[in-house]
């Protein structure tokens, strides 16, 4: 592919918190073509470059008009099964999840439309997600799920502006085996190194089946 035309818009700093990362943007229209064919035209893409300090690699590029996807949990995996599965109820019978209301809805997935958005800086508001969920595995699977091996799993994410502080009860709690959340933990935070997913960035969560 080659790039027919292409703008660049310029480099800009977020705001002056320490730490804030460099961003810019170059957009462009693509061309591709094999031999003895004739071209076809790409359609606009473009792709963002960073310097921010929190992924494991301290600068990068991505195509930021693409969906970033997390897909790397399945029901079928033992090691996150329970996680995964968590997920997809949310997803699929919300109304089956703790907290239990009618007409919940759940968002993070892609026929939702609405996406999950990363919370990197806001350290209180990852630790108030937390603290709500944590209230809502302690009213449903009882206060000593922690002494039985259990962690408060919760999705939406609690690195999510969705989360459980969101006051709006768009989330489900579920106590599960400690060692499957802290696995699908990690391969959370492995997406969002890997893609490149800073503050507030947009994503969908598709679990496999």
């Amino acid at each position: 592919m080659t790039a027919s035309s292409g703008t660049i818009r310029p480099s800009i700093k977020l705001s002056d918190r320490q730490g804030e990362p460099q961003l810019s943007w170059y957009d462009f229209n693509g061309t591709a073509s094999i031999s003895g064919q004739t071209p076809v035209t790409t359609g606009q893409n473009g792709f963002r470059c960073d310097s921010a300090s929190y992924p494991a690699q301290k600068q990068g590029c991505v195509f930021d008009l693409t969906q970033e996807l997390w897909y790397d949990l399945s029901v079928a995996n033992p090691d996150v099964n329970e996680t995964a599965q968590h997920i997809v109820d949310a997803q699929e019978q919300p109304e089956t999840t703790f907290p239990t209301w009618s007409g919940k809805t759940v968002p993070g997935s892609v026929t939702s439309g609405q996406p999950l958005n990363r919370v990197f800086h806001d350290t209180r508001l990852r630790d108030n997600n937390h603290a709500q969920a944590v209230r809502t595995c302690k009213e449903f699977f009882g206060a000593d799920y922690a002494s039985r091996g259990l962690d408060c799993d919760e999705y939406p994410f609690q690195s999510t502006t969705q989360g459980a502080a969101a006051q709006d009860n768009r989330y489900s709690a579920r106590a599960l085996i400690s060692s499957d959340n802290q696995a699908a933990g990690r391969s959370l935070g492995q997406f969002y190194d890997r893609q490149r997913v800073l503050d507030a960035d947009p994503f969908y969560v598709i679990v496999i089946q």
